[in-house]
């Protein structure tokens, strides 16, 4: 059996480790015999598969749902198993649940439909009750609880220095996920300066809260963050060093995704968290809400069309920061705004003359 997988964010070596083969989404929809989805209900997995997917699948294709209602077209759904395009489909998660009683799935001959349980069977109760209370059991032995999900402590010294640091570290981690290129293989974290002096693991996690949460739906937690990145075939390292230029306290984050890499600091100035650094250009951005980062060419009119676009958009700027690298004729614009930009919005800045790129940094995802 050939199994493929799409997921923009794994890398080659976690899906070698699990035996499939990555593929784009068209490799899915015109190579498989059985499509299962195993993704959160996003804005870009909202209908991800339909009829014009339908259209391009095998003959004899079926289809199971058990992640999310909406990720496949209901109503296309229905139609295309009508039509015999899909030869048949297990679903257990609607879009409206309970189902209403005209819904255009049932009855569909081929179609096997579920209710919505997860863990609430009288079974899975059970089980749970018992866990529990062997969990506790074992405890009160004084023997190693396999289910504990404590992380490490954290000294009342310690996290007296680093506290101030905590939304700075997620913050960073947040704006390399943004900005990276693919699936991440490897995170280095470095510190310099007085931060050093104490145990920065807990920073560390943040960081990776910080890049795991906008892409994942379960919630990334400090407890978990480690072991999920882990298991995403993501390689951490921290780095400690004591000198830290023009700065008390420097956190680096880099990240690589193949063989790009992306870099992004930050500092205090005070109590309050900026960012000084995004790849090679020199920067003071206050990080929060959201950020739209723009390398361009430094020259007349590029930032004005910009603020146009954001205008036509109905997209309020509230800040915006030019910042230059040490190669001449390159800059980056980093504008603080106050709405949610359209992917239309986006598209019509990157199809600017001038413009490398542009990505926005939702810092309320974190």
């Amino acid at each position: 059996m050939n199994v493929i997988a799409y997921d923009p964010y794994i890398n080659e070596e976690r899906a070698k480790a699990l035996g499939v083969t990555v593929g784009s989404l068209d490799d899915i929809v015109e190579k498989s015999d059985f499509i299962t989805v195993h993704m959160p209900l996003t804005k870009e997995t909202r209908g991800m598969i339909s009829m014009k997917e339908m259209r391009r699948m095998k003959k004899g294709v079926r289809l199971v749902n058990c992640a999310r209602g909406g990720i496949i077209n209901e109503t296309d759904l229905a139609a295309a198993v009508r039509e015999g395009l899909v030869a048949g489909a297990a679903i257990d998660v609607f879009e409206e649940e309970p189902m209403a009683a005209d819904h255009p799935l049932r009855g569909v001959p081929g179609v096997v439909l579920t209710p919505h349980l997860g863990a609430s069977t009288v079974e899975a109760q059970i089980g749970v009750s018992v866990d529990v209370a062997e969990g506790i059991r074992t405890a009160l032995r004084g023997e190693p609880v396999t289910t504990a999900v404590n992380m490490a402590p954290v000294s009342k010294e310690v996290m007296r220095v680093i506290r101030p640091y905590i939304t700075l570290a997620e913050r960073l981690g947040c704006t390399v996920c943004s900005l990276a290129e693919g699936a991440v293989t490897r995170v280095e974290v470095i510190y310099n300066g007085e931060i050093t002096e104490v145990n920065t693991s807990f920073l560390t996690t943040a960081v990776l809260k910080g890049m795991l949460n906008p892409i994942l739906e379960s919630e990334i937690n400090y407890v978990n963050a480690p072991s999920i990145a882990k298991s995403r075939g993501i390689k951490v390292t921290e780095v400690k060093e004591k000198e830290a230029s023009d700065f008390s306290t420097l956190i680096t984050v880099r990240a690589a995704a193949g063989d790009k890499v992306t870099e992004v600091q930050g500092t205090l100035f005070g109590t309050e968290g900026r960012i000084v650094r995004i790849n090679r250009f020199r920067v003071d951005v206050d990080p929060h809400a959201r950020i739209l980062i723009c390398p361009h060419i430094n020259r007349p009119g590029v930032i004005g069309t910009i603020g146009s676009i954001m205008g036509e958009a109905g997209v309020n700027i509230s800040a915006m920061q030019v910042g230059k690298s040490d190669r001449a004729g390159t800059n980056i614009m980093v504008l603080t705004v106050d709405h949610d930009i359209s992917d239309e919005t986006l598209a019509r800045v990157v199809a600017l003359d001038g413009i490398f790129d542009a990505k926005l940094v939702n810092f309320e995802s974190v």
